[in-house]
């Protein structure tokens, strides 16, 4: 098992994770066929590591996952520490990114608009989150 910490650096994990529909499933319910066990991209295969239907996440394959994508891109596995790391997070007074959106402006009379900028909250994910409750 691999504990959330917080990262060490902005670049982490370093290289990074699955992100497509395959790997997503791996990291939600943990399965990770055979077949594409070490394969990224185009090279997975159907059923695309999907679950059965009605069948809950169990949230527990992120490490799993990790390690599949980290060996087909470095061609070897990882060590403790480089597969850790897709447990890693940041503090909350650390935020790792921001997201600007035009919203018009009282003084404008040209219609023009000048960015108004949020930062997403880490350990959160969404819409609401990210532009807050309104």
């Amino acid at each position: 098992m691999v504990a959330y910490t917080v990262a060490t650096d902005m670049d982490s994990p370093n290289p990074d994770s699955g992100e497509e529909y395959p790997h997503t499933n791996t990291q939600l319910y943990n399965i990770l066929s055979e077949e594409n066990r070490f394969k990224l991209g185009e090279d997975i295969t159907a059923p695309y590591n999907a679950p059965e239907p009605g069948q809950n996440p169990t949230m527990d394959g992120y490490v799993t996952d990790y390690i599949s994508c980290f060996t087909a891109e470095m061609g070897r596995q990882p060590t403790y520490d480089e597969y850790s790391q897709i447990m890693t997070g940041s503090p909350p007074n650390r935020s790792r990114c921001s997201m600007g959106w035009p919203v018009p402006s009282a003084s404008s009379t040209t219609g023009s608009a000048r960015c108004h900028r949020r930062r997403c909250p880490t350990g959160r994910s969404g819409l609401r989150d990210i532009l807050g409750s309104r």
